[in-house]
C-alpha cells in the first residue's frame, strides 16, 4: 500500500509526495508525462526497499494525468 498526497500536474510533469505503508514520513515522486519515466524519486529513510511501491505509484500517476479533475490524494492497494 502506498498513499499519494499533494498530487500536482505542471506542464509535462506530474508529481506527488509518497507515503509507503507504515511510514510516518513522506517521500517524493515526479514523472515525465512525455516519455512516461521517473524524473525524481525519494523514499523516506528506512523505506528504500519499497521500489515496487514506487512502480505502483508511477503507473497510477500516469493514469491520473489524463483526468481533467486531478485528485489531491489517492490510496493505492494491491495484493
Amino acid at each position: 500500500m502506498i498513499r499519494l498526497v499533494n498530487i500536482k500536474r505542471e506542464g509535462s510533469r506530474i508529481a506527488c509526495n509518497i507515503i509507503p505503508e507504515d511510514s510516518k514520513e513522506q517521500g517524493f515522486l515526479e514523472v515525465d508525462l512525455l516519455d512516461s519515466k521517473i524524473i525524481d524519486c525519494e523514499l523516506p529513510p528506512k523505506y528504500e526497499w519499497c521500489t515496487g511501491h514506487v512502480t505502483h505509484a508511477e503507473i497510477k500517476l500516469l493514469e491520473m494525468a489524463t483526468l481533467d479533475d486531478l485528485p489531491n490524494e489517492r490510496l493505492i492497494m494491491w495484493y
